[in-house]
């Protein structure tokens, strides 16, 4: 019987994972109450370098204070040494034979913290042997200054530390060539430049540098373009409204006794009061479910989705954001099949999981994770089923829209540098956006 049902819905199983990955409003459930986040302390010009260190799992919320800018613990330091050793190691560098530790004052100066990460760059990096700390790290951009005034006597603060240390993983990694490549595309027409970067909207601190061609790509456009830009409240509030019943309707009502109290009964389990979904149409419902696993498994994976680490940088950097589609168009394919074939997979996804765990749910993300840290859109594509009508509402029709608002780029008479993250599922198969470029008669180059 176990085995009937887990043959019956693999491909259930697939598309919920790949709903995840590619589709930027499936991660988005019914607002619970959350404690508000305290308002960090920082200096303007630490803060890009504050977002990596987070991606990268150098910082981290355990790590957090008030005032970044105070002075560094050695608690603190130690800390940071740590993170960085443990990143730097998951990537089995390998070791520089002539390594020797400096011997050093530590006084939590500057001087001390940038004895420390030179520390930490020499003992991977063969041509750091012998040289001055501070002129190395000067020309390798991870300490920044005029090489006059680097006030070395000067104690140093939490954040001066914290982005010494970024500054450091980020320039041991892609010297290394092993920042993530993602689907990463080049189209060129009319004077303008369109950089494609076939994203997931999931994430984790191993994806995390991106690759270097990527991000001087980025840093070089004018406007990012995104599928839906999911730090707009005002388009939050649209989902979450649209989500819920506004009459007397409820979903129970929707599901029948049984079917609900099953539902019920696997949220209890997870804590999940039923306030939070009793007004919920079905596909919010089930959307909510197929969320679930993620959720409990990799809390933090929609944080850290690729999407809205661009959408975050593109903010601090004043780079103009724009919509690959509306989301009122994303609401539509979330909501497209009828409320009969919601109650199935909903019926299925519990069978499933009361059957299985809620790994059987998320066991192919790390694989799908570490294909698209690799680049390899062929291996992606044997991941993606297409084959039923809420996969061909899913792709086919969105990816004609956006091939449209590509062409229409690529046609402007602005002569534009522009930089585009949507789901990789649109640009890797046969039949996708890179396809219909083509048949547009674009040259596109895979980078």
């Amino acid at each position: 019987m176990k085995n009937s049902i887990l043959s019956k819905n693999k491909k259930r199983f697939k598309l919920i994972l790949i709903l995840s990955l590619f589709l930027t409003l499936s991660s988005i459930s019914p607002t619970f109450a959350k404690e508000k986040a305290k308002t960090t302390i920082i200096n303007s010009w630490s803060v890009n370098d504050l977002v990596d260190a987070k991606r990268q799992g150098i910082f981290n919320n355990e790590m957090q204070k008030e005032d970044l800018r105070e002075i560094i613990t050695k608690e603190e330091l130690n800390l940071l040494i740590k993170n960085s050793e443990d990143k730097l190691n998951s990537y089995n560098l390998k070791k520089n034979p002539n390594y020797k530790k400096l011997d050093f004052k530590e006084d939590f100066t500057r001087n001390h913290i940038i004895n420390e990460v030179f520390d930490l760059v020499q003992k991977y990096d063969t041509n750091a042997t012998n040289k001055d700390p501070a002129q190395y790290l000067m020309e390798k951009k991870i300490l920044k200054g005029n090489g006059k005034n680097l006030f070395l006597n000067n104690i140093s603060s939490y954040e001066n530390a914290i982005s010494f240390f970024t500054r450091a993983n980020n320039y041991l990694i892609q010297q290394n060539n092993l920042g993530s490549k993602g689907m990463f595309y080049k189209i060129e027409n009319n004077g303008n430049t369109i950089y494609i970067l076939g994203s997931i909207h999931i994430g984790d601190n191993s994806m995390y540098p991106i690759d270097e061609k990527v991000i001087d790509a980025f840093n070089s456009s004018n406007e990012l373009y995104v599928e839906v830009n999911i730090t707009d409240q005002s388009k939050m509030k649209y989902i979450q409204e649209e989500m819920f019943y506004k009459d007397n309707t409820n979903l129970k009502d929707s599901l029948g006794d049984n079917l609900y109290n099953k539902y019920k009964l696997f949220m209890d389990k997870y804590f999940i009061e039923e306030n939070n979904y009793i007004n919920l149409k079905p596909w919010a419902a089930y959307n909510m479910l197929s969320n679930l696993p993620m959720n409990v498994k990799m809390p933090n994976s929609s944080d850290l989705g690729i999407d809205r680490y661009f959408i975050t940088k593109a903010k601090l950097n004043n780079k103009t954001i724009k919509e690959l589609e509306t989301i009122e168009l994303q609401t539509n394919v979330l909501s497209s099949l009828s409320d009969e074939d919601y109650k199935n997979m909903i019926n299925s996804f519990l069978d499933a999981a009361n059957s299985y765990g809620i790994d059987i749910f998320t066991q192919n993300s790390e694989d799908l994770k570490n294909i698209w840290k690799s680049g390899n859109d062929k291996e992606l594509n044997l991941k993606i089923n297409k084959g039923d009508k809420f996969s061909n509402n899913l792709f086919d029709k969105r990816d004609i829209g956006m091939a449209e608002k590509i062409t229409d780029m690529l046609n402007s008479k602005d002569k534009n540098t522009i930089f585009v993250v949507a789901g990789a599922a649109h640009f890797t198969p046969e039949d996708s956006v890179i396809k219909l470029l083509e048949n547009n008669g674009f040259t596109i180059q895979k980078l």
